[in-house]
């Protein structure tokens, strides 16, 4: 697998990882404020905007690299 595939792969995890962190938001909202319930939602919250984090600075990371590594082998080509 190459960088780029790579990143996309990261990419993908974090916008999935994103789309359920809104999920959660929204149940958050509907639950008695500072209840039992909302406080365990927004420990999950929590814990996965770090994988999110996590993810999207890999997938950057990632991305990055490949550029890199398409720009050295273009210039040793030459």
């Amino acid at each position: 697998m190459d960088y780029q595939t790579w990143s996309e792969e990261y990419r993908k995890e974090a916008d999935k990882l994103q789309k359920h962190i809104q999920k959660l938001k929204q149940e958050a909202a509907g639950c008695a404020p500072g209840g039992a319930k909302q406080r365990e939602l927004n420990g999950r919250i929590y814990t996965l905007y770090s994988m999110y984090l996590e993810c999207k600075h890999t997938a950057d990371y990632l991305a990055d690299y490949a550029k890199q590594d398409v720009q050295d082998l273009w210039e040793g080509s030459v």
